[in-house]
């Protein structure tokens, strides 16, 4: 982890009050998480406000709020999660993928205020990877900001790549009909081109984690 040269006030947004709060009151460890989805927009100043905050958390941090938390599944994916204050805090051991490495993101993460933020070249990806009409705003502007950074935008695709190459298996680029659980699912490659259409993809992340049963959450 870094820490970020550039930093808004956070501490006027209500969720990122509400996760000091909690992070204080569990004792969780800022080095075994990260907030991703569009919680880094944002720290950078990209979003004057979010509707939810995703946090991808592993070991200690993932179980104790697997524990506290209301668990759900993530309707992209079906993974499992653990969510706060009415599923405005959302928390889940993994991202989207087996191509998102939970050690790899929170090990890359940049300090902000004190919080770790996923990089805005890993959310450009995401945004990109999905394509929803609410993303193409966020898309403009982290395009915008990372040709001012100079390299970020070659950063993405160098990034992404070297992702790929860590799916031991392959299972998120080729098209599968279900998961491990037997649920319907289909591949990365398959949810660009559908994601529109099919809500469930993707299996979920490689690991051991801690057991939870399931309800519907989405992704900002």
């Amino acid at each position: 982890m870094h820490e970020a040269s550039r930093s808004v006030a956070l501490s006027d947004d209500r969720l990122i009050r509400r996760l000091v709060k909690l992070v204080a009151e569990l004792d969780l460890d800022c080095r075994d998480f990260v907030i991703f989805g569009s919680g880094p927009l944002l720290a950078h100043g990209l979003r004057r406000h979010i509707q939810d905050l995703d946090v991808v958390a592993r070991g200690a941090v993932w179980c104790r709020v697997s524990q506290y938390g209301f668990p759900t599944a993530g309707s992209i994916n079906g993974a499992p999660m653990a969510v706060f204050w009415g599923g405005l805090i959302q928390f889940s051991p993994g991202w989207i993928s087996e191509d998102w490495d939970t050690d790899d993101l929170i090990g890359r993460a940049e300090i902000i205020e004190g919080l770790p933020f996923a990089q805005l070249t890993d959310v450009l990806e995401y945004k990109q990877m999905l394509g929803r009409p609410k993303d193409r705003p966020d898309i403009q502007a982290l395009v915008q900001l990372l040709r001012q950074q100079g390299n970020g935008l070659a950063a993405v695709d160098s990034i992404a790549a070297e992702r790929r190459s860590r799916s031991s298996h392959g299972v998120a680029h080729k098209l599968r009909t279900t998961d491990r659980f037997g649920r319907a699912t289909v591949g990365r490659d398959s949810l660009r081109r559908h994601v529109r259409v099919v809500r469930r993809a993707l299996s979920i992340p490689a690991g051991s984690y801690c057991p939870m049963t399931t309800t519907g959450s989405d992704r900002t």
